[in-house]
């Protein structure tokens, strides 16, 4: 059993067990997780500053609150609240403009995350090679991702414990479904994400004279051809392109699997289902409680389009 604790304004805490109605949505493209949490309260409610989630003594879900409301019927008193993980506190912050020469992620520790309270960080402190241009609205998440980009670290990622992650290490948590708790399992190509070929141009005056190919589409006949410019990037044109192809490669095998119960695994952990040969990669998690019980949907991709 979920339990909710909440903080309000003047720090008390709060501790509930039994919502109404809960959803949990978190994907592997959305930086941050969302929660929205329904619970029949008594008397006056004050302003709530943030929810965490336990399952016993871990905790599977931080956000700040995003809305909050209360609602008076004859049946009761109901709060609702909403929430995103402690990614969006970068995601709703713009950075300042700046031109950084040969910046280290300790150096945008200390000038533009330690302020909202994250104070570690996961991954090598390697200096940009060059500039790093912070444009006008810019997010702090953009700040982020950018430098991750201009150094090959990995996609950052934020833990319930305000951690950053950048190390770009496989997720070392796997999670076993038994057939038991299946309630479905959908199956689906997507011909339409693939792409075939990508012609890139390398220089501002040149034309798209570098080309890749995708082998999975050409093994399922797909023609599907884009042009990317690449003469302005903080990596290498086949670096680019491997990673385009990569993302549209991993989008076209994917298995939706409805659970009975909850579920909650971090995206981008392998998961196995009971008698099957096949290692998946979840996606994207969508947890629901209602008065029907628990309910998880997991979007799974092959696990690196490899059977195992």
């Amino acid at each position: 059993m979920l339990k909710y604790r909440l903080t309000d304004i003047n720090g008390r805490l709060t501790d509930l067990k039994n919502p109404i109605q809960v959803s949990f949505s978190s994907s592997v493209g959305a930086p941050a997780d969302s929660l929205r949490a329904v619970f029949a309260v008594a008397g006056a409610i004050p302003e709530i500053v943030s929810i965490e989630v336990l399952s016993g003594t871990e905790r599977v879900f931080f956000g700040y609150i995003d809305t909050q409301c209360d609602e008076t019927s004859v049946s009761g008193k109901i709060l609702t609240v909403e929430a995103r993980s402690l990614a969006a506190v970068l995601l709703d912050n713009e950075a300042c403009p700046a031109t950084y020469c040969m910046a280290t992620m300790s150096f945008l520790m200390d000038r533009h995350f330690r302020e909202y309270g994250f104070e570690e960080y996961i991954g090598q402190d390697k200096a940009v090679n060059g500039e790093l241009i912070i444009a006008k609205g810019m997010s702090e998440w953009g700040v982020l991702q950018q430098y991750c980009k201009a150094v090959r670290a990995g996609i950052p990622r934020i833990g319930s414990d305000g951690v950053i992650d950048i190390s770009g290490s496989p997720l070392d948590e796997e999670v076993m479904v038994s057939r038991a708790q299946c309630i479905s399992e959908k199956h689906r190509l997507s011909r339409k994400e693939l792409i075939s070929q990508l012609r890139v141009r390398t220089y501002s005056d040149g034309g798209y004279d570098m080309m890749y190919e995708s082998g999975l589409a050409s093994r399922t006949k797909t023609v599907r051809r884009r042009y990317v410019n690449a003469f302005d990037s903080m990596i290498s044109p086949a670096e680019e392109a491997g990673e385009l192809l990569r993302k549209a490669d991993g989008c076209y095998e994917s298995v939706v699997l409805v659970c009975d119960g909850c579920i909650l695994c971090t995206p981008g952990a392998k998961l196995r289902i009971e008698n099957d040969r096949h290692t998946y990669k979840v996606t994207e998690i969508g947890y629901l409680l209602n008065a029907d019980g628990e309910k998880t949907t997991l979007q799974l991709a092959m696990w690196e389009g490899k059977q195992e």
